[in-house]
């Protein structure tokens, strides 16, 4: 699946969330006005809007809250553009030639809105020291079965990471779920691992690094399979899938480099 076929999802994704939140929120409003048939569009638009009762949403800073919160960004996007609509018409639907018209955003404002979104980080749920078991013991021998655990790790990892990238392939591209969930399923195992295992102190630091980076890839592809519910959030995430694999290169290095220091 393209980006731009994300992005076309991300779309009708949000009309459905806007028609639905209008269609629902706003019908038991007795006073507003009972029907849309036309729209007034701002200049450079062609985006028709109609639909039944109406009265003003949620503010907006609250709007990006609840969909940070509910960890949906298509959603607080869908009520961003909501509170834009509704900015454009404070007192509800226009009267022209006997027709209830709305003002609508312009396809340019729609389009900056929807950037905002997509320009913004990745997020995921990090680990911090407070999560990790730290031994005190900073012997030689307690640094090498350490690394000797951590190795081990990531020599899985880079056996399954070949697979793990075609999985997420064939989910974009086929809509295949099974061995996606399997290499989260997986992921989620060696995390477990990872939060048992004793550290040595002088380790803690690394530790998290190395945590932290199979957080990051378990948090791309949960990101990944939420797909049909939050195009916004699958997209940002597909963009960090280059990056989180250097990153995994970058880590095996810095492991293997400890283990033969500590075996010299």
């Amino acid at each position: 699946m393209t980006k731009t076929k994300i992005i076309s999802l991300i779309i009708i994704f949000a009309g459905i969330l806007g028609a639905f939140a209008i269609n629902s929120r706003f019908s038991s409003e007795k006073t507003s006005l009972t029907r849309v048939t036309a729209t007034k569009r701002e200049e450079g638009s062609n985006l028709n809007f109609r639909t039944s009762p109406i009265t003003q949403p949620l503010p907006l800073s609250q709007n990006i809250q609840n969909g940070v919160l509910n960890n949906n960004l298509t959603e607080a996007f869908a009520q961003s553009y909501l509170q834009e609509i509704f900015k454009r018409n404070p007192n509800g639907p226009q009267i022209l030639d006997n027709e209830q018209m709305l003002a609508i955003p312009s396809e340019q404002a729609f389009s900056d809105l929807l950037q905002n979104y997509l320009e913004s980080s990745f997020v995921w749920i990090r680990f911090e020291t407070k999560d990790i078991k730290i031994s005190a013991d900073n012997s030689r021998a307690s640094k090498l079965k350490y690394i000797e655990f951590i190795r081990s790790l990531m020599q899985k990892k880079k056996e399954n990471i070949e697979g793990e990238l075609t999985a997420l392939n064939d989910f974009l591209e086929k809509q295949k779920t099974d061995d996606l969930y399997a290499s989260l399923s997986s992921i989620r195992e060696d995390i477990g691992e990872l939060l048992k295992n004793p550290v040595p102190s002088s380790n803690k630091f690394f530790h998290l690094q190395v945590l932290n980076t199979w957080q990051k890839q378990a948090s791309i592809y949960k990101a990944v399979l939420n797909l049909s519910q939050d195009p916004v959030k699958a997209l940002l995430a597909t963009n960090e899938i280059t990056s989180s694999t250097e990153e995994l290169r970058n880590l095996s290095l810095a492991i293997e480099n400890e283990y033969q220091e500590l075996k010299s």
